[in-house]
């Protein structure tokens, strides 16, 4: 029996002091810009000058297993990276400005140590495989090798950017101490430890109960590739494949919960992967028949938006026609009765109940195909 979930309260800092990290391979890319880089830096800022402490919100993880001796980050992502980012900033200014040995010793402390049960020098926190290289180029002291547009990058350079004016401000190198000191006991996070990933999805999506489209994509995204084990390069594939013909991350969850009313009946945003969880239930097979389901479905769904599109290229021109209607009049609320029917009949079958316009019969009901 999986051990119970674990809260408890903790600093950011401290949290990269005293744990070995890592971001799960399946997660997105480290996403914030200048912008949420530098409203970090002015609310560190602000709250050093009123010496408050600053409270950065929950952090997720899942406790390490079989397969990782670290604690790996469902939320918080964002805000530990920046974090170390900041901290590597902090000791290469400490080292231009001769201070050699606090640099050092907070490198050690914060980004790179010794840990004994390892018996050598490791990396506190592995971001994704995307962002890996970035991030140890940081921590390696060549920023100047990564690519301007990296995000990584991006915050490196904003921070530097502010550490030097704040450094020039106040005359004195301790200004670099005072913030670092400051992530570490001053800003503070509540944590949520859970026994595995798929607990730790969960939790994550309760503490974020808002229905945030991306959100949602990205927990079903994360908890399919890690239960998808001998299938994980065709279940990647296959997502990539979906996510592709999606603009807008909301576009892609709209349609996923379209496919599972099809297929299950009603359900809200915000249930949507708990629910999707419950019947892929950790199996890979299962995973792999999902996205099997899922990619057929998208065929019909993205036809059902086209009239031109070539999956009516055998159809006659009432079909189309009904496409054309179907599109102009937004009858949104029936395409999962039509996915469905597509799924379940006959193409020709189907394509009957599209053409009758039978858009009124509720989701669910049974039947013959239209006559």
């Amino acid at each position: 029996m999986a051990e119970a979930t674990q809260f408890g309260h903790d600093r950011l800092g401290h949290l990269l002091a005293d744990h070995l990290l890592e971001v799960p391979r399946f997660q997105r890319s480290y996403a914030w810009d200048q912008t949420n880089v530098e409203e970090f830096l002015s609310d560190l800022e602000a709250a050093r000058g009123k010496d408050v402490d600053y409270f950065m919100g929950t952090v997720v993880f899942a406790r390490p297993d079989a397969e990782t001796d670290r604690r790996r980050i469902v939320d918080g992502q964002q805000r530990l990276a920046t974090t170390a980012v900041l901290l590597i900033a902090i000791r290469d200014e400490l080292q231009r400005l001769g201070r050699s040995r606090q640099a050092d010793e907070l490198g050690k402390r914060f980004l790179r140590g010794y840990v004994i049960r390892k018996n050598e020098e490791v990396e506190r926190l592995l971001l994704s495989p995307k962002d890996l290289p970035d991030y140890q180029a940081l921590l390696d002291g060549s920023s100047a090798s990564i690519e301007p547009n990296s995000r990584i990058r991006i915050a490196y350079e904003s921070c530097v950017s502010h550490l030097a004016a704040l450094t020039a401000q106040s005359g004195t190198p301790d200004t670099l101490i005072d913030i670092a000191n400051q992530l570490e006991s001053r800003v503070q996070v509540l944590v949520a430890e859970a026994s595995d990933l798929p607990e730790a999805y969960v939790i994550f999506e309760t503490l974020n109960d808002r229905g945030a489209d991306l959100t949602t994509a990205d927990l079903l995204k994360n908890y399919l590739f890690s239960s998808s084990k001998d299938y994980f390069q065709f279940v990647e594939s296959r997502w990539m494949a979906l996510e592709m013909n999606f603009e807008r991350p909301e576009d892609l969850v709209k349609f996923i919960r379209y496919h599972h009313v099809s297929q299950h009946g009603a359900v809200a945003t915000r249930k949507l992967y708990r629910s999707i969880q419950g019947d892929v239930a950790g199996s890979a097979a299962k995973a792999k028949k999902y996205v099997e389901d899922l990619s057929k479905s998208q065929d019909v769904y993205l036809a059902l938006r086209d009239p031109d599109n070539s999956y009516w290229s055998n159809s006659p021109s009432e079909v189309r026609n009904a496409v054309h209607a179907f599109r102009r009049f937004q009858l949104e609320a029936n395409i999962p009765l039509l996915l469905a029917a597509f799924a379940t009949w006959t193409k020709r079958d189907a394509s009957k109940l599209l053409v009758k316009g039978l858009f009124r019969v509720p989701v669910g009901v049974s039947g013959a195909p239209v006559s």
